[in-house]
């Protein structure tokens, strides 16, 4: 295949504006922190507190901060309104490539590889990639048709991804509604159950008897922390978990021991959100998060998990956040949580709905796991 440069293709003359000059202004902006929504944002002159970048429909967008999350955006110039682009970005036109097959490129691992390669600064949210650099990293010369095709088809690939990936929210969301359905607003208690704590129908543990990180072994066992965890999927990435020596899992042992229908839930940064862990004896857990452990006498796990992610106990761990240092967010404080109390065969009734529900989402993940490896696939062909 042949090569050409980044700076070789751009036809980009960096061009500012200072939208304080025009204080009434509405602009489309692109900016870093929005990009997760897929959308700019509409702000007058006056809202917009520096300089920025003109750029137009179909020109690429390479985030320079921190290039190991690639961030790469086509400007869709969605509005009539002039479209305006932080500095963060660098940008990149040409008129000859179809704009879709550069930014599928730039998402490449190869592409990212050099991204990450050569850049500044210290951290991995303080890093960013060179510009200068960036212009002498290669592009693949393919005629118009060529690129069509590849951009088709990647595409339509990514279409089923995203279809796969609602089809799990969906899911998520049919499990929350039935929630409500059989327990009622749970923040108005509109069905009147008795309350109780989190204490009275399960043990909570700290998996960890320091909070110290205990230093990686890359023969040891995973150290599983909240950023281990896909909530989609509710599952948890052992291989890309952190590894620690297997005197970890000897102390682990000595503590506790993991049963069907244990969650764990974050005690710092990320606060709550529950997700189950199997029932294995190859991992541990981090000092960052609090086990829970259900008394299946006394609750349903799937009843107890639910009403960890309802509104009415996100009050309270905003309101334990905003009383007490995360770090001080542990196993007394996850102890007091208040729940409901309903009849224990409705709540396992409640809990034959969602395994239910959870063998569909295993289908359609299985389903999703293929499409991902298709698509690397693709990937490593058409890009290397």
């Amino acid at each position: 295949m042949e090569f050409t440069t980044v700076g070789e293709i751009n036809e980009y003359l960096s061009e500012s504006i200072n939208p304080l000059l025009e204080p009434d202004t509405i602009f489309e902006v692109y900016s870093v922190p929005i990009y997760d929504t897929g959308h700019p944002e509409y702000l007058s002159g006056k809202e917009i507190g520096s300089t920025k970048q003109i750029v137009q429909k179909d020109d690429i967008l390479l985030c320079k901060i921190n290039p190991r999350i690639n961030r790469v955006w086509i400007v869709s110039d969605e509005s009539e309104q002039k479209s305006i682009a932080s500095s963060e970005w660098i940008v990149i036109r040409n008129h000859s490539y179809n704009p879709q097959y550069l930014a599928w490129y730039f998402r490449s691992e190869l592409f990212k590889s050099l991204m990450v390669s050569e850049v500044t600064g210290i951290g991995g949210s303080l890093t960013r990639a060179q510009p200068k650099r960036v212009a002498t990293y290669p592009v693949p010369v393919l005629d118009r048709h060529e690129q069509n095709g590849i951009v088709e088809r990647l595409n339509r690939l990514h279409s089923v991804i995203q279809y796969r990936m609602m089809q799990l929210q969906k899911l998520d969301e049919l499990v929350k509604a039935r929630f409500v359905e059989m327990f009622g607003d749970v923040l108005q208690n509109t069905h009147k159950w008795g309350i109780q704590n989190v204490g009275d129908v399960a043990e909570s543990v700290d998996p960890q008897p320091s909070h110290r990180t205990p230093p990686i072994d890359e023969s040891g066992v995973p150290y599983v922390s909240i950023k281990d965890c896909n909530y989609a999927t509710g599952e948890i990435d052992f291989d890309g978990a952190r590894k620690v020596g297997r005197y970890v899992l000897e102390e682990h042992r000595a503590r506790y021991k993991l049963k069907n229908g244990d969650m764990i839930i974050g005690k710092i940064g990320t606060i709550g959100n529950p997700i189950f862990v199997p029932a294995r004896d190859d991992y541990t857990l981090s000092a960052n998060i609090v086990l829970i452990q259900p008394y299946v006498d006394k609750v349903s796990p799937y009843f107890l998990k639910y009403s960890l992610m309802s509104a009415y106990v996100e009050r309270q761990f905003d309101e334990a956040k905003n009383s007490t240092s995360q770090a001080a967010f542990g196993i007394q404080k996850v102890r007091a949580i208040k729940i409901l109390n309903p009849d224990l065969t409705v709540q396992y009734r409640f809990e034959t709905f969602a395994r239910q529900v959870d063998k569909s989402k295993l289908s359609i993940q299985a389903s999703l796991d293929q499409l991902e490896t298709l698509k690397q696939s693709l990937m490593q062909k058409y890009f290397g």
